[in-house]
């Protein structure tokens, strides 16, 4: 898949994430998480969720660098090609290891993306919290592969294998 269809199906998911989220009313949208006319419960949930968030939004722009690392990788990979020899042979191998890394990290987000679900004005403190937690084990995840990948991508591209 080519580079601007892999963006912008990207962009396409991410603007469905953010249109998913529950609708807010005029009251609700200056509120702050602290204050206390809000249920404990619902702060709690909140700040779960917001926290989830972050982590998404804190890792979703790195998609694009992972895009272009694999491109670099690729293209190393095309010019070790040429060359015959059991090092070169090796080396080629360690680097198709890496953008499967790579494309793995990408396919985990893709995943949670699809698979992420605001939760319902009915779903209950317990099943909200329970679900939240996943979510964040879920994206913490992975963050992980993602850095993991991303930085075996750069020290290959430095030559630091």
């Amino acid at each position: 898949m080519n580079i601007f269809l892999r963006s912008s199906i990207l962009c396409l998911m991410a603007g469905i994430l953010m249109l998913c989220s529950p609708p807010k009313s005029e009251d609700e949208q200056g509120e702050e998480i602290e204050n206390g006319d809000v249920p404990v419960e619902e702060r709690a949930k909140k700040a779960l969720y917001d926290e989830v968030m972050e982590i998404h939004d804190a890792i979703m722009p790195r998609m694009d660098d992972i895009m272009q690392l694999k491109g670099d990788l690729r293209e190393q990979l095309d010019q070790l090609k040429e060359a015959t020899d059991a090092v070169t042979a090796e080396k080629s191998k360690a680097i198709e290891e890496i953008i499967q890394q790579l494309e793995d990290a990408d396919e985990g987000m893709m995943n949670w993306m699809r698979n992420f679900r605001p939760l319902e004005d009915s779903t209950t403190y317990e099943d909200a919290i329970q679900y939240l937690e996943e979510q964040k084990k879920g994206i913490e995840e992975v963050k992980v592969k993602m850095e993991e990948a991303m930085e075996a991508a750069k020290n290959t591209l430095k030559g630091e294998e």
